[in-house]
């Protein structure tokens, strides 16, 4: 947000995920709507009046998947191949070096299971969530935001 004066960022989620938005109360420029959005307020947002929709394989993202707004995925129990591959405009970022319950080495990019507990999933210690979504470097996280952005800007220039 350093880099981008003009950039606004709306956090979405449950009730659950009021929590995360914590610390942004007082930024006028993030706006704060998990818990008081419903699924349909939420979805409308990401795929008519989002620029860019950011988060993990959630079914937000999966239903904007054949929009033209772009998308970043955090990929974790899912590989590029098997949901993201053919989705529009969209990167999907995953974790390298993760050694985990699900998978032993980058040679196997995901383990394909739905969690519903940490039996068969790593939880980070340090965070409480899953190693392979930890894992993924925030440097890669900040390049992709301010490429679409930065298209975004010129995409808006050229069409003004």
């Amino acid at each position: 947000m350093l880099h981008h004066p003009g950039v606004s960022v709306v956090l979405c989620g449950g009730p659950d995920c009021v929590i995360l938005e914590q610390g942004w109360e007082n930024e006028p420029r993030v706006h704060c709507v998990s818990g008081k959005w419903g699924i349909r307020q939420t979805l409308t947002f990401a795929s008519c009046e989002a620029d860019l929709v950011i988060g993990p394989e959630t079914g937000v993202l999966n239903a904007v998947a054949c929009e033209e707004v772009p998308k970043i995925v955090f990929l974790s129990h899912s590989s590029e191949e098997n949901l993201t591959r053919d989705w529009v405009n969209t990167t999907s970022l995953q974790s390298k070096g993760t050694r985990c319950k699900g998978r032993d080495s980058d040679d196997v990019p995901a383990c394909h299971m739905m969690h519903y507990g940490w039996e068969f999933c790593t939880q980070d210690v340090e965070t409480g969530t899953a190693k392979c979504q930890k894992d993924i470097s925030m440097q890669e996280v900040a390049y992709h935001v301010d490429y679409y952005i930065r298209r975004i800007k010129e995409l808006k220039i050229l069409a003004a």
